[in-house]
């Protein structure tokens, strides 16, 4: 009988209440969105949002948790949400290239990868114009470069 006793009370024992947890339910469309989309290689900081709303309109119940990665640079593994919306920071490490930020939450994930630009982004396109255009005799010009 106390055989019995103890392995009842050991078995209450391991029986201990977990905190689960709360993730996005079916149906919760998953926004995300990065602000700098471009950040330095070194040290450089964007902040990653993301914004989930049920099937009904309404976003998710406080506290639920989104889990984030990325291709390029160090992002904090999840966020809970606050009114909905979870943010998380995204670092460089002192790589450069293009890093492709991902978020899910139940059955919530991105259609498609978020881009952020980190380190050197070389420019799409450069106009240089030259005032004034010629030079006649030993004078100067301003050289002006815009670049996109």
């Amino acid at each position: 009988m106390k055989l019995r006793n103890a392995l009842v009370a050991l078995g209450l024992g391991l029986l201990t209440c977990h905190q689960a947890i709360l993730t996005a339910p079916d149906g919760t469309e998953l926004y995300l969105s990065v602000n700098p989309p471009t950040i330095p290689a070194n040290g450089g900081k964007a902040i990653v949002s993301a914004l989930l709303i049920e099937k009904a309109g309404t976003p998710v119940a406080d506290g639920t948790v989104v889990q984030f990665t990325t291709t390029l640079g160090k992002i904090d593994e999840q966020g809970k949400t606050n009114d909905g919306m979870a943010r998380v920071n995204l670092v460089s490490d002192s790589h450069s290239g293009t890093a492709k930020v991902n978020a899910y939450s139940g059955f919530a994930k991105t259609s498609a990868p978020e881009e952020v630009k980190i380190g050197a982004v070389l420019p799409e396109k450069v106009f240089v114009q030259a005032d004034p255009s010629r030079i006649t005799d030993s004078r100067s010009t301003h050289i002006i470069a815009t670049v996109f």
